[in-house]
């Protein structure tokens, strides 16, 4: 009965989720040709790992996930191959010093770290962000930070379901 509770909140929350709704799953086969050299370009020794299309803001767009050694990346593309938005995974010890210190005096000081990356806009390659996922009093939390350290996003991602 849990179980089957759980599986019908998550498809109804993937049914109106504008976001996951529009994506759909690709063959690398399925990505357009021009994409797969921007990314080639950009990574030529990573090993292309999932692909997806996407409708953001009424646009597609291909998101691409990759590895480069241990690093993951994922790369939002736009069907001309221009590369939009890098999301790269990072350990803690790569942050900035203000987004370390921002978070270690944070309410989130003392919660485990599930997942950072470095976000890269196109349209802003000098100011990433940095995207934290933490698990705190059993809520994980999307945490972004500028390189300076203003926290400008703390949004609940899930509940624990334990």
């Amino acid at each position: 009965m849990r179980f089957s509770a759980i599986f019908a909140f998550a498809c109804i929350a993937a049914m109106t989720s504008p976001a996951f709704a529009a994506e759909k799953r690709l063959k690398k086969a399925d990505v357009p040709a021009v994409v797969l050299a921007a990314v080639a370009a950009k990574y030529p020794k990573a090993t292309l790992t999932e692909f997806a299309q996407e409708d953001e803001a009424g646009k597609t767009v291909y998101e691409v996930q990759l590895k480069v050694g241990k690093a993951e990346t994922e790369l939002i593309v736009s069907p001309d191959g221009k590369i939009l938005t890098e999301e790269k995974t990072i350990a803690r010890k790569e942050l900035p010093a203000a987004v370390g210190q921002s978070l270690s005096t944070s309410l989130y000081a003392k919660a485990k770290l599930i997942k950072i990356e470095m976000v890269t806009d196109s349209a802003k390659p000098d100011a990433p962000t940095y995207e934290i996922l933490v698990k705190h009093q059993g809520k994980e939390h999307e945490l972004v930070f500028t390189a300076t350290g203003q926290l400008t996003k703390d949004e609940t991602e899930s509940e624990d379901a334990d």
